[in-house]
């Protein structure tokens, strides 16, 4: 049963608050292979990823306890819990492809009281954008290893997601209001427990975030995932939206999970005018959220969501020792597999972009170690899709193609014309048989049918600007802007379809009709010259897409061996 109103439990009880504080940045779909480089944050930019680098699989940890590395043997307890699926997906794991050809995930856990499923930052990554082989994270893995604890092994889960949903530097397009639905229909469906407001929630906008509130509550009465932020008046306290803390009673236990917004990135959201959102401060905040708690509702555990660096939550977790378990927003790209520990308060990372799935077991029979925590990568071995995941991102595709004009009504001004590799293809004949030969020439289909193998599954993705800007010819790769006269669609645009010449070369038009009208030969040499670009140009451009969120093999297999696919020196 989930409460909406605050407790506190007697001295005897084990108080354990989940302090969301609140850090945030977004993005699209970073789906690394190689495992980024453990990175402690303080600032807002420290949260963001830059370097890569290869680890060791996760290993479950027991608190107090020094990380083993070795594998954990498999119990019998567990050993064919991933054998099966339930009803509820419809297909049996295929092995290798995300089912059971991986380690089985906590094969060495036994049952605990309470398991706590720690996720946030998604960044805007929904699903694996699938440009890559083993792409890791994704809604629907992560429902899969949900459904597993709940279902296959029968654990009382709690489920909590420390914000940060949304990518930060596209929180003001149109595409970020169907991407928010999405992200937070995605948790509701995975029956989280409580969601902390955090930067890019507000970066948003706190009006918009109340109404898309408004409106999955007005579709869905029954609609029960608490936005959390104790520290966040939204227009008026009064109208519920975010609340200061939530009431969990599961596994004979009632859990008090509290979220602050924490100080390291208010800076963010000061444009904001007081009437549409306040910030106060987190100590009091806290002392008042405390005393009401503890007066109304005497809980068994505390658990703090703060959506704060890493530094600051350690701070909260000292301020305040009767949190037993703070959940940091701020901290590790992946986090490490020992959490941090500040008196008797355990303090974890939620990593970011649905890479991993923080994973704490509460064993109150080991009153030494009564706290168990790992880290599980979310890979496609050792979790499956669920159909219900898969849905949300149809529904989310959707949304976008009914939107559409609206998505690419405000374009980037350009004067020159794309004209499309028809218009290219007579004068550089060798060119052409290069790129026909190349992936490039079908890379519009990846996006429509999926890889090879993807096929019977995947949701096409042709009205996404997330994805067309990478997949046509004129539009941004950095911002997923279409360009003047970029590729709109397949019956308005088909001549744009694919990675064409323009994506590298700049739109034609200009040099197209020199050529045609035969101009003297001072201006067609001019025209030429734009249009050349050099090597290290090209490797410029190939980054904007090739780039570690995409293409997680393009340092591993270097730009010097991909050129040679699909180079084409001379102008024939």
């Amino acid at each position: 049963m989930v409460s909406q109103l605050p407790s506190r439990s007697g001295r005897a009880a084990l108080v354990i608050l989940i302090v969301l504080v609140s850090a945030g940045a977004t993005s699209l779909y970073l789906w690394n292979q190689s495992r980024l480089a453990a990175k402690t944050d303080s600032s807002a930019e420290d949260r963001r990823p830059e370097t890569t680098s290869t680890a060791k699989a996760p290993t479950e940890v027991v608190l107090g306890e020094t990380p083993k590395d070795e594998e954990p043997a498999e119990t019998n307890e567990l050993a064919d819990a991933r054998t099966t699926k339930t009803a509820a997906s419809g297909t049996a794991p295929k092995t290798g492809a995300g089912g059971t050809g991986g380690k089985k995930l906590l094969a060495d856990w036994t049952t605990p009281q309470l398991a706590f499923v720690i996720t946030g930052q998604a960044h805007g990554y929904i699903e694996p954008c699938g440009c890559s082989e083993r792409m890791i994270g994704g809604y629907s893995r992560r429902a899969d290893f949900v459904r597993m604890l709940r279902e296959d092994r029968k654990w009382p889960v709690i489920a909590v997601d420390v914000g940060g949903l949304l990518n930060m530097e596209r929180v003001f397009q149109v595409q970020a209001r169907w991407k928010l639905e999405a992200l937070v229909k995605g948790l509701a469906r995975m029956k989280y427990d409580a969601l902390a407001v955090g930067t890019e929630e507000l970066k948003f906008g706190p009006q918009k975030l109340f109404e898309v509130f408004q409106e999955f509550k007005n579709v869905d009465p029954d609609f029960a995932l608490p936005f959390l932020g104790a520290n966040l008046t939204i227009i008026d306290k009064s109208l519920g939206m975010p609340l200061d803390y939530t009431i969990v009673e599961r596994g004979g236990k009632k859990v008090a999970i509290v979220s602050i917004f924490g100080e390291a990135w208010k800076n963010e959201v000061d444009s904001f005018s007081q009437e549409e959102l306040k910030v106060a401060g987190v100590e009091q905040t806290l002392k008042r959220v405390l005393a009401e708690v503890q007066q109304k509702e005497k809980p068994d555990l505390y658990v703090l969501l703060s959506h704060d660096s890493l530094d600051n939550s350690k701070k909260w977790a000292g301020k305040f020792p009767v949190f037993q378990l703070v959940v940091s927003a701020g901290g590790y790209e992946e986090p490490p597999q020992t959490p941090e520990k500040v008196g008797n308060t355990i303090v974890v990372t939620s990593g970011i972009k649905g890479k991993t799935i923080g994973v704490v077991g509460y064993y109150p029979q080991d009153r030494a170690q009564p706290f168990k925590y790992t880290n599980i990568e979310v890979a496609p071995e050792t979790l499956s899709n669920q159909d219900s995941m898969t849905q949300v991102m149809r529904e989310y595709q959707e949304r976008l193609k009914d939107d559409y004009q609206n998505l690419i009504a405000e374009s980037i001004p350009s004067e020159r014309k794309f004209v499309g590799v028809d218009a290219c293809k007579d004068c550089h004949t060798k060119a052409y048989e290069v790129w026909k030969n190349s992936k490039h020439a079908n890379s519009y289909v990846a996006i429509d049918k999926g890889r090879k193998g993807q096929e019977k599954d995947f949701v096409s993705r042709v009205y996404d600007p997330e994805c067309l800007c990478c997949h046509v010819v004129g539009w941004n790769a950095q911002s997923a802007q279409r360009i003047d006269g970029g590729f709109v669609d397949m019956m308005t645009t088909p001549h744009l379809a694919g990675q064409q010449c323009e994506n590298c070369h700049g739109p034609g038009s200009e040099h197209v009709a020199l050529e045609t009208a035969g101009t003297d030969m001072a201006t067609m040499l001019a025209s030429r010259k734009m249009m050349h670009r050099s090597k290290a140009e090209a490797e410029q451009s190939c980054r904007k897409c090739h780039d570690g969120e995409n293409d997680i093999n393009w340092e591993e297999v270097g730009f010097e061996n991909r050129w040679k696919e699909v180079a084409h020196p001379g102008l024939d």
